[in-house]
């Protein structure tokens, strides 16, 4: 695993993570990810943090980078050592 927060997907294989996409409804629908993820909004995801597991590798995607990076730094604080944020966010999956 990597050791920064911030991760490319050239520093992952996409496959080891499960892959979360805590963008908005409306974001989604208009520019769906390509790939196997599930879809927690941002704020449901933080409020409710037992929707990842401490032990599994989750990589987070938003738009640009700038919530899973605030995103993954909660999860980090609260003792999820595996949780990163994809730096360009959605747009570097298509």
């Amino acid at each position: 695993m990597p050791d920064t927060i911030e991760v490319t997907l050239d520093q992952i294989n996409l496959p080891d993570f499960e892959v979360i996409d805590i963008r908005e409804p409306d974001e989604v629908a208009a520019e769906p990810l390509p790939c196997e993820h599930r879809h927690i909004p941002m704020n449901d995801l933080l409020g409710n943090p037992t929707a990842i597991k401490k032990d599994q590798a989750v990589l987070l995607v938003c738009a640009a980078g700038v919530r899973t990076h605030y995103t993954a730094n909660a999860f980090r604080s609260a003792g999820y050592s595996k949780v990163y944020s994809l730096v360009g966010g959605n747009k570097v999956l298509g």
